[in-house]
């Protein structure tokens, strides 16, 4: 599991891969919050745009999502009495977007677009300067892919040439490599 952590104005977020795909920590962004990160997460999921924005994301991203599970949350959302755990929306729905991690190091976590629009709930101020932290990681990670991209090709290039001069060596004798 690849875990990487940017800083957005003095906080540590953590980005982590689970399988193939990678997560930013939810409940990292909550602190910039006063309040408990559970309750700030918990209040954001009960917003109807909220609800709305992760059907339709989930629609696009998820051919196993329970849609129909839908009208209950946003019938909770309605309800001032009702809370609306991450928990049961995942389970309920078989969302994917969202992932719920025991433990130490635990916390909410969600794919980039729905970091970026928890960010736009929480504070659009914020939501900037994560995207511009998250921006700069992305483009320092293709940077060194194409890098090690350019190092491997270069690499085989050598070695197929070393390898044809030394065959010819091999077939020729000594003499062959004295022609060139």
């Amino acid at each position: 599991m690849k875990k990487t952590k940017i800083e957005v104005q003095g906080l540590q977020i953590r980005m982590e891969k689970f399988g193939e795909k990678e997560y930013v920590s939810l409940t990292d962004i909550a602190k910039y919050s006063d309040q408990k990160p559970s309750v700030v997460i918990n209040s954001w999921m009960r917003n109807s745009k909220t609800l709305l924005f992760l059907e339709t994301w989930e629609k696009v991203h998820n051919p196993k999502f329970k849609g129909s599970h839908m009208t209950a949350f946003k019938l909770k959302a309605m309800e001032e009495r009702y809370a609306i755990s991450t928990k049961s929306y995942i389970e309920e729905t078989g969302a994917i977007g969202l992932l719920m991690k025991r433990g130490k190091y635990g916390g909410t976590f969600a794919f980039s677009e729905i970091a970026l629009d928890f960010c736009s709930w929480l504070s659009p101020q914020f939501k900037v300067y994560l995207y511009k932290e998250f921006e700069q990681l992305k483009t320092a990670e293709l940077e060194f892919k194409q890098k090690e991209k350019e190092f491997y090709l270069n690499k085989m290039f050598n070695n197929s040439l070393e390898n044809a001069q030394y065959s010819k060596y091999l077939i020729d004798g000594p003499e062959s490599l004295e022609e060139e």
